[in-house]
């Protein structure tokens, strides 16, 4: 296992699947940063490494990954499998580092998502017991009351951290000579995981931020240490990159088969042969498709997307990165973006490393696998049968 940590220098910007230009989308436009970046930005930055060295042979992205970890020893480089979804903090005149999880607009402590879900989940089947019984209304109270008590959780200032940006304003320039084009103005976004991450008020600071995945597979020398300075993100802001035989989260996971809940961190794109489940969208399509893409290694119970504010996702388009053997954007995939959470008993380890759907060695589809208890499942599956 390797650890992949980007330490932008300063602020940066996470483009979402498509681009940002002044001039393309009219006279005013914005842009706006994504809390966290796509897949494709982390994988893009470390096939960056080796891009200009293999450029004659046209490689894709994911060959010049397996070529990166050759030239560092690394073994069964062809096993590669990248898990994104975290943010590494090392605090000030502190040693130990802290990890978080990108979980729509919050970041929150890795070890503080087992208890958000404990006060979570039962409260929920409590809402689905009563839509089940036609009591809409009561089920919309309680629905109202558990959104109100994860807002309430999520105000918690040791274990969570809300995504904020820094917004500026300019005028487009012509590129030639740099003068102003009469009412090309925008607005721009950018993060700053510095200034989330500082709490004065605690005096806490921050020595070190990064953006972190695991690369699953992959056996390295323990005293492997690769480390480049490259272009990062939407606008190509620097960025120290660091490659070390570490894990982030596989090594926490049990290898046996439990009671697990799923939390989706990255998008998924859905594979061709199962489009035809996302044709009508209901209450049940995203279970419809998890189901078929988990099959044979998990009993899936209930799948959401509804839980605001934390669990919210939706059918869409995007367009999974840059193909630099064929110099242009790939085509568009549909995909579940967000974050769904899903119940189901199977192997943390197998489900993590396996992902969902296409790209998923990609780190598309990175699902992060949570113990919890047995009732929970118990619970699920009887209100699978209602």
């Amino acid at each position: 296992m390797v650890r992949v940590l980007i330490k932008p220098v300063s602020k940066t910007r996470f483009r979402g699947s498509g681009t940002f230009e002044p001039t393309v989308r009219g006279p005013f436009t914005y842009a706006e940063t994504l809390p966290y970046p796509l897949p494709s930005t982390i994988t893009g930055v470390l096939a960056s490494k080796q891009y200009i060295k293999q450029l004659e042979k046209q490689l894709e992205v994911y060959d010049l990954l397996k070529e990166l970890f050759k030239k560092l020893q690394c073994k069964f480089v062809n096993q590669l499998t990248v898990r994104p979804g975290y943010i590494t903090v090392k605090k000030l005149n502190s040693s130990r580092e802290e990890y978080y999880v990108a979980l729509g607009e919050y970041y929150i402590k890795y070890e503080f998502i087992e208890k958000i879900l404990t006060k979570v989940l039962n409260p929920y089947f409590n809402v689905l017991t009563e839509l089940i019984k036609g009591n809409s209304s009561k089920a919309d109270q309680i629905l109202e009351n558990l959104s109100n008590e994860i807002t309430k959780i999520l105000s918690d200032e040791i274990n969570v951290r809300k995504y904020s940006t820094l917004t500026r304003i300019g005028i487009g320039l012509e590129r030639g000579v740099k003068v102003t084009k009469t009412g090309y103005i925008y607005s721009a976004s950018d993060l700053d995981l510095y200034s989330i991450f500082i709490n004065p008020c605690r005096n806490e600071y921050v020595e070190e931020v990064a953006i972190a995945a695991e690369v699953l597979g992959v056996e390295c020398n323990e005293a492997m240490r690769e480390c480049f300075t490259a272009r990062f993100a939407g606008e190509g802001y620097p960025a120290e990159v660091i490659a070390d035989p570490q894990n982030i989260i596989m090594d926490k996971l049990e290898d046996k088969e439990q009671c697990l809940a799923l939390i989706q961190l990255t998008p998924i794109i859905i594979q061709k042969d199962l489009r035809y489940l996302a044709k009508e969208y209901t209450p049940w399509t995203f279970k419809k498709i998890i189901e078929q893409m988990l099959d044979k290694i998990a009993e899936v119970y209930l799948v959401t997307g509804e839980l605001a504010p934390l669990f919210k996702a939706e059918l869409d388009v995007l367009i999974p990165g840059y193909s630099l053997k064929d110099d242009k954007y790939r085509d568009p995939e549909l995909a579940i973006k967000g974050n769904t959470l899903t119940i189901a008993r199977g192997n943390p380890r197998e489900i993590y490393y396996k992902g969902l759907g296409e790209k998923s060695e990609l780190g598309w589809g990175t699902i992060l696998p949570i113990p919890v208890k047995d009732s929970i499942c118990d619970k699920a599956a009887e209100l699978a049968k209602l």
